[in-house]
């Protein structure tokens, strides 16, 4: 097999970020770039700012010298064509005009750029879009996750900034919380990361340090008199201490569970404490899988712009709660749809509605020969003795937690070659010239360089973690028993304001809108015209 990487400059001479502020707001940030810079060995110099007109503009030298050298510029201004972006749009710029060190000082200063924290003006932004979540909140007493720890496994998207921004509000001490970064790379992964971090002060540790990191949680937690509080996605969390911290089991209060992966990887380990799985919940079934087929479909699209889908062969690989709404929108929008799931009863209701079936995987393929294939499955739908199946290109696509759904490391063995397309995911090309690119290589696409689900969407999930929160830290763990509580966990969502707050701002057509419009300015003609 050999690998073929796509050409990349050695050394990045330009990098951007863009954020939305006000003109003081900007010049924190320049505060905040410039106290990081000098964090790695830099001297940022020749400062130069400009408060004329209402908009903040600076420049600033930043030098290093001695065994390695370098030399660059770092601007901050909001955009020379204004009608191209927000009103409250900056851009942050470092331009290297000069270099003679190694790559990794290069890439510590890009990511300094990249980890500006939210400003308040985002901020702002942001909580308009979590209505239930700001509500749920402000209805509990401001101490209601006061006192206790938090170990924390969440997504590092914008969503999860509301989720903490509610937590605080309710009580939550950021010097007693640990988050664990899985690092996928979202949209806005290094603002959120920053955010946590320089912001609020929180441990962030990586995924590949998880066992050390919940040893030191629970360190710190004990050091306060503090237990702890799970609030997971994925089942990150559980099995470490199960593994590594048996002994520890009692410190922990509960579980509070998003997803179906984790409620999977809690089979077969010990519980002593309660779990709060929003995952099987009848509301997230009700509510989120169309969100995410859809999210996933929109991603896709973004990858391959120009790709005719219409009227061509699509594979759907498990057939569950998100695998059955990725059928139906990818029908609705005019592919040819097959299905297989391995349990008989989710193939026989894809049959009954409509789709092609097979309870052979190998022979759908042969006979359907999709350009798409969608795994859905969640534990892996497609390994190294399908691929002989495959008589024609076809790009594969992962609807699943981490790269859990496609057996990449086999597909390398069995592929001559295999060719790296940066952003857009990897190629295997098999014996016989077939061609297999794998979109986002292999991560899930609604999370690949996105936001998973929009704001407003993933709002009620993201209030049913905060009620399952507050219910474990109340009195007797609101009734909740050691193990698995889901009938308790319905009856406890069915009863929550949130679903009130929901009716209330989305089902009465009467009732107030909050549009998200960004900051404005007086409108003084068309941005644009044609010549006369």
């Amino acid at each position: 097999m050999t690998t073929v990487i796509a050409n990349r400059q050695t050394s990045r001479l330009t990098h951007q970020v863009n954020f939305r502020a006000t003109p003081q707001e900007a010049a924190d940030a320049l505060k905040h770039y410039t106290h990081r810079f000098i964090t790695l060995g830099l001297t940022c110099s020749s400062n130069t700012t400009d408060h004329t007109e209402g908009v903040f503009t600076s420049q600033t030298r930043i030098t290093l010298t001695g065994d390695q050298q370098l030399t660059a510029n770092l601007t901050i201004c909001q955009p020379a064509r204004a009608f191209s972006a927000d009103v409250d749009t900056y851009t942050a710029t470092a331009v290297i005009s000069s270099e003679r060190c190694n790559q990794e000082l290069i890439d510590n200063l890009y990511s300094e750029l990249d980890h500006l924290p939210y400003t308040g003006t985002e901020l702002a932004h942001l909580r308009r879009q979590f209505p239930l979540c700001q509500q749920f909140a402000a209805s509990m007493n401001p101490a209601t996750m006061a006192n206790v720890a938090f170990y924390m496994s969440i997504h590092h998207m914008g969503d999860f900034v509301a989720m903490m921004d509610a937590m605080i509000a309710m009580g939550a001490n950021p010097a007693h919380i640990t988050i664990m970064d899985k690092g996928y790379p979202y949209t806005n992964r290094e603002r959120v990361d920053g955010w946590l971090r320089h912001t609020l002060g929180i441990q962030v540790d990586y995924y590949k340090d998880r066992a050390a990191s919940i040893r030191g949680h629970v360190e710190r937690a004990k050091k306060s008199g503090l237990k702890t509080l799970i609030m997971d996605d994925g089942g990150y969390t559980w099995p470490v201490v199960a593994e590594h911290l048996p002994h520890e089991m009692d410190h922990f209060i509960g579980i509070v569970e998003q997803t179906m992966s984790g409620i999977w990887k809690l089979e077969g380990q010990p519980l002593p404490l309660p779990v709060f799985s929003v995952a099987e919940s009848d509301l997230k079934a009700t509510v989120e899988p169309y969100g995410v087929a859809a999210a996933a479909v929109r991603a896709l699209h973004d990858r391959i712009p120009h790709e005719k889908l219409e009227g061509r062969p699509v594979l759907v690989l498990g057939y569950g709660r998100i695998g059955r709404q990725v059928a139906l929108i990818l029908r609705d929008m005019r592919m040819r749809v097959a299905v297989y799931d391995p349990n008989t009863v989710a193939l026989v209701s894809a049959h009954e509605e409509g789709f092609e079936t097979s309870r052979d995987l190998n022979a759908l393929i042969e006979r359907h020969q999709p350009l798409l294939v969608c795994g859905n499955a969640g534990r892996g739908s497609l390994g190294r003795d399908n691929l002989k199946a495959f008589k024609n290109d076809a790009y594969l696509v992962s609807g699943t937690s981490r790269t859990y759904e496609f057996d990449l490391d086999a597909f390398a063995q069995a592929a001559e070659e295999v060719v790296d397309h940066g952003i857009l995911g990897h190629t295997y090309k098999l014996a016989g010239g077939v061609e297999l690119c794998v979109v986002g290589h292999g991560m899930p696409l609604n999370f690949y360089h996105a936001e998973s689900l929009p704001n407003r969407y993933i709002d009620m999930i993201i209030a049913a973690l905060l009620q399952g929160g507050t219910t474990l830290l109340s009195p007797d763990s609101g009734g909740f028993q050691p193990g698995h509580n889901l009938e308790l966990t319905n009856a406890i969502l069915a009863s929550s304001s949130v679903l009130d707050t929901y009716l209330d701002t989305y089902a009465d057509p009467s009732a107030p809108r909050d549009l998200l419009l960004p900051a404005g300015r007086p409108y003084t003609g068309i941005p644009w015209t044609f010549d006369q």
